[in-house]
């Protein structure tokens, strides 16, 4: 009777599928070396075992680290953008949950989503709630007493521009008064005796202007055969 055929699947008893791995690891080296040593053929193989160990096993004289590099150097050897391509998937694959369990948690903040939280859950969550509120408070003070004091500091300029602007117009003032006290202005006197000297003639020939003139005063020569008549008694004598 022929042998029946063995179905492949995980063997369950960790004793028959450690016998199992080993003799069939034999096997598979026993016919990688044969293939090495009937067609010439640089063969390398790399083996895990379920509980982590490693297995290898390269055709001589050749090691398997020559024969990877090998592998790594060949055309149709697309591993390295394999490689790239998988990390791509995989970082893909955490920013998505990432931002699924940030959108998640922002509803759970806004008090949506919370069919999903147990008792310690909806705690924890009050506590971050209030802890980050009294953040946000304390931020508004900051920026509260921050504008209280700008403002302090923009009067107290403002009133010492002020108090510096009184003291030099005083003390400019003072100056020109020291500097009159000093040096009086002589013209002053002049101009006042010449106002009035002005007004007293001003005066005088508004009175002569005013006045009637009752006589007529005319030059009369000192000879007596020359001298007219009706002029006599008026007569200015030259």
């Amino acid at each position: 009777m022929g042998r029946g055929k063995v179905e492949l699947k995980k063997i369950e008893n960790p004793t028959n599928r450690q016998v199992t791995f080993s003799k069939r690891r034999m096997g598979l080296l026993k016919k990688a070396n044969e293939l090495s040593i009937l067609c010439d053929a640089q063969i390398g193989v790399i083996i895990f075992s379920g509980s982590g160990k490693m297995y290898e096993y390269s055709s001589p004289p050749w090691r398997l680290a020559n024969i990877f590099e090998r592998y790594l150097k060949a055309p149709s050897t697309r591993f390295e953008e394999m490689d790239i391509q998988q990390k791509i998937i995989h970082e893909m694959t955490r920013m998505k949950d990432e931002n699924n369990r940030l959108r998640i948690t922002m509803g759970q903040y806004m008090g949506e989503d919370l069919a999903s939280l147990t008792l310690q859950g909806v705690i924890n969550l009050e506590q971050q709630i209030e802890f980050s509120l009294y953040k946000v408070r304390l931020r508004k003070q900051q920026l509260l007493d921050q504008q209280l004091l700008e403002m302090h500091h923009r009067e107290m300029r403002i009133s010492e521009d002020q108090s510096n602007y009184l003291c030099h117009m005083s003390l400019a003032r003072e100056q020109n008064q020291a500097t009159e006290m000093i040096n009086p202005k002589p013209f002053l006197f002049w101009d006042v005796g010449s106002q009035l000297h002005c007004h007293d003639a001003e005066s005088s020939m508004t009175a002569l202007q005013l006045s009637p003139q009752l006589h007529e005063f005319k030059l009369q020569p000192l000879q007596p055969n020359l001298q007219e008549a009706n002029l006599h008694g008026y007569v200015l004598r030259m």
